[in-house]
């Protein structure tokens, strides 16, 4: 699902970050009934994960390393981009 992070970047680059968010997450919800973690809440975590770490192939590779959770609270504690390195 860490793909839904760029999708949703790009998306607020043409300017249609308030409804894709929403949106992303409902047709998520839809196409996978039986998956957890598709909330808005999640989708605007993705979104700052592919923010915070452009470089998606190292960002893949870290995510997958420790728990969502765990990345959220990174999210949330560390703003300063050389905090994240």
């Amino acid at each position: 699902m860490t793909s839904a992070g760029p999708y949703v970047l790009d998306r607020q680059a043409r300017g249609r970050a308030d409804q894709i968010v929403d949106r992303l997450s409902a047709d998520l919800r839809t196409a996978f009934p039986t998956m957890h973690g598709l909330s808005p809440s999640n989708s605007k975590y993705m979104r700052r994960l592919a923010s915070a770490w452009p470089d998606r192939s190292s960002c893949l590779r870290l995510v997958g390393k420790i728990p969502w959770g765990h990345n959220q609270t990174l999210l949330d504690k560390l703003h300063a981009a050389d905090l994240r390195e």
